[in-house]
């Protein structure tokens, strides 16, 4: 009787000649991570295109007046609804009432990142209740 000659062993284990099939699990995989990669970098141009000289957005908003100690202290939110980064954000805070600016504060926010929105507060003497509350940004440093 003869021996059936056998095929040589690859280096993996696997005899020359035979195809391995792929599991399911494994397509399943490479289709998610070519997807995810795909839409990464897609995201990417897309962001850098959207974002070419386009200036930061900022607004104000005051949030809440509370007591504090001898004075009154306003919170305001600042956002940035631009694709760029404001930097040194200057905010003034004015009291008006119909004979003029009865206080001025102002504060300066690090950064404002695009996209995002930073909190802060001006401490006033006078209630703010009690006059008209002006919140303006003054100026920003591109970063």
């Amino acid at each position: 009787m003869t021996a059936k000659p056998r095929s040589a062993p690859r280096p993996g284990g696997r005899p020359v000649g035979r195809a391995r099939k792929i599991p399911l699990i494994e397509w399943l995989a490479a289709g998610t991570g070519l997807v995810l990669v795909g839409g990464s970098v897609i995201f990417i141009l897309l962001e850098g295109v959207r974002s070419l000289d386009e200036p930061p957005r900022l607004a104000i908003d005051a949030e809440a007046v509370v007591r504090s100690g001898e004075g009154y202290l306003v919170l305001f939110r600042v956002s940035n609804a631009g694709s760029a980064t404001a930097a040194q954000v200057e905010i003034e805070g004015r009291l008006v009432s119909g004979a003029g600016t009865i206080e001025t504060g102002q504060v300066t926010i690090d950064y404002v990142p695009a996209g995002s929105e930073r909190r802060g507060g001006f401490v006033f003497d006078h209630d703010p209740e009690a006059y008209r509350l002006d919140l303006r940004v003054t100026g920003y440093a591109e970063p």
